[in-house]
């Protein structure tokens, strides 16, 4: 496997983003607050936010970077003149059970940060160790095909 800058880059943005969704975490744990107005204008999703979670805002920052990153990665690998119909399976199934544990973690993650209980934050922890493990494989089959 011959590494690319874009290929770097692209590694920097995801530990980056795995950082951020840490850090976030730890901002909920601790209960940090975040005092204001956020305004949001997507062409999917627009509002204005006006006090919150400043873990969840990092948490939400950084897994839209490692969304973008991981669909940068498929995007490369369905242009590339390989035709495994057997990896290409494994990927989508992969791709299915990323995206499966991703939102019941951010559901368990805003329960549990709203405060209808630890057993939510608890959940949420363990979801999100299975993403990183599942970001990871993820990658790995990418690159595999």
């Amino acid at each position: 496997m011959k590494w690319e800058p874009s290929d770097i880059i692209r590694l920097t943005a995801l530990i980056g983003g795995f950082l951020l969704c840490t850090l976030g975490a730890y901002l909920m744990w601790l209960g940090v607050g975040a005092e204001g107005a956020v305004d949001i204008k997507s062409s999917v999703l627009s509002g204005t936010i006006k006090t919150g979670s400043a873990g969840l805002f990092t948490l939400f920052f950084g897994f839209g970077i490692i969304i973008f990153v991981l669909a940068t990665l498929s995007a490369k690998s369905q242009n590339a003149s390989l035709s495994f119909a057997e990896r290409k399976s494994k990927t989508k199934q992969i791709s299915y059970a990323f995206w499966g544990v991703l939102a019941c973690f951010i559901a368990t993650a805003s329960l549990g940060a709203m405060g209808y209980g630890q057993g939510f934050g608890a959940t949420a922890f363990f979801l999100g160790g299975l993403l990183v493990f599942i970001g990871i494989s993820y990658v790995v089959q990418v690159e595999n095909e």
